[in-house]
């Protein structure tokens, strides 16, 4: 029989500027909210990596971070206090690079509860 068509989280289709809470079911259960209401983190950043092979977890998360922090200073407000932040980032794990996904996820949260309005910088 053929394979089962895997089903990849949704959180790899998220874009920069949307704001988002975690379900129960963790990156698999986002759900996507107007920033203007309280929510876990906002999504600075998405980039894709490359390559044919998984790198592996350890080196596809070395890449994930570097790839985020070089991005969140130029989407950061800059009369917000970036201590109070802190910025995390999802990226495919091996069953998810086999098909096909190579996308990163970059997202800023409050180190001191939730979210009220965006962290970007105006336009």
């Amino acid at each position: 029989p053929p394979p089962k068509p895997v089903t990849l989280p949704q959180v790899f289709s998220l874009r920069a500027g949307q704001c988002i809470d975690s379900g129960a079911t963790g990156i698999s259960g986002v759900h996507v909210l107007n920033c203007a209401q309280a929510h876990d983190a906002e999504v600075f950043a998405t980039f894709r990596v490359t390559g044919a092979r998984y790198p592996g977890a350890a080196a596809l998360q070395q890449r994930a971070r570097q790839g985020c922090v070089s991005r969140l200073s130029g989407y950061l407000n800059p009369q917000l206090s970036a201590t109070s932040l802190a910025q995390s980032y999802i990226y495919p794990d091996a069953g998810a690079w086999s098909a096909g996904e190579r996308t990163v996820v970059c997202t800023v949260r409050s180190t001191s509860g939730p979210l009220v309005g965006s962290v970007r910088a105006a336009p």
